[in-house]
């Protein structure tokens, strides 16, 4: 099996351990205690990086049916790290480790990435269109919202009848 990583897999994303800028990943050799940027805050469940890596490792290895010895001959991480970053006792894997993990569990490298912390969390909140906008222009106090709240309800009622028919 090859460790290195394709220009482009769409099943791992779109990203590889060259994607991250050099001052973002730790180099190789860095000691498993090191914490990559990022990784000490936690995510929207309030769960940290490393919690929250150590979590999916795990699921992804129980889904896969296989050892801890397993891991370490099909990607050359030692069991004893593998465990470690699943007991959350590790923290920082490199990129490349990562990319090996998930190339092994067939999983999105993004996916390993932004659960070790390296990539933010992305926001499920949405930009506010120009509708949206112009609302929150306007001086309105609560009834007046709670009328065009209502207004746009039975708007969109009527027109959805209206496509009915």
């Amino acid at each position: 099996m090859s460790t290195d990583p394709p220009s482009s897999n769409a099943s791992r994303g779109d990203m590889s351990p060259e994607d991250i800028s050099p001052e973002d990943a730790p180099p190789e050799d860095t000691p498993p205690e090191d914490t990559p940027p990022g990784n000490a805050s936690p995510d929207k469940s309030g769960e940290s990086a490393p919690g929250h890596l150590a979590r999916e490792l795990r699921r992804l290895r129980k889904l896969k049916e296989c050892s801890l010895r397993d891991v370490e001959e099909a990607t050359g991480i030692s069991n004893a790290y593998v465990s470690q970053l699943e007991r959350g006792e590790a923290t920082g894997p490199s990129p490349h480790k990562l990319y090996r993990l998930a190339d092994f569990y067939d999983t999105s490298y993004e996916a390993l990435m932004r659960a070790a912390g390296y990539i933010p969390e992305e926001s499920e909140e949405k930009e506010p269109g120009p509708f949206e906008m112009q609302l929150m222009s306007m001086d309105l106090d609560e009834d007046e919202k709670d009328m065009i709240v209502d207004f746009v309800k039975n708007f969109i009622r009527k027109d959805e009848d209206i496509r009915k028919d």
